[in-house]
């Protein structure tokens, strides 16, 4: 019925990840996937900047590492809490400033 294409239904998981990519590569706000293990397995480009290293630096290392600078153990903390318990956490935001960088005058 659809010759070589794939159906409607079939296609809606391409289209999603088409859009999660997109979203990721171009979003000017720094985006970050860790596994169940609290290591980092995906990073942005925008979140490397903040970070002032190479995005491949930070791959594998754990959330405490990551966010060592903003006060990783808190995160950990906190992401733990959301994997034990399936709830979001939607109250918290993390600021800092990165070692080695000077936060610039208001």
């Amino acid at each position: 019925m659809y010759g070589d294409q794939p159906s409607p239904e079939a296609q809606q998981p391409l289209l999603q990840d088409r859009q999660l990519e997109g979203l990721f590569t171009e979003s000017p706000v720094g985006m970050y996937v860790f596994d169940v293990d609290l290591r980092l397995r995906r990073i942005n480009a925008a979140a490397g900047r903040a970070h002032g290293v190479s995005t491949e630096y930070l791959i594998g290392r754990t959330a405490g590492e990551v966010y060592a600078a903003f006060g990783g153990d808190t995160v950990e903390r906190i992401l733990v809490r959301v994997l034990d318990s399936g709830e979001p956490v939607t109250d918290y935001e993390l600021r800092g400033t990165p070692a080695g960088r000077r936060r610039s005058p208001a």
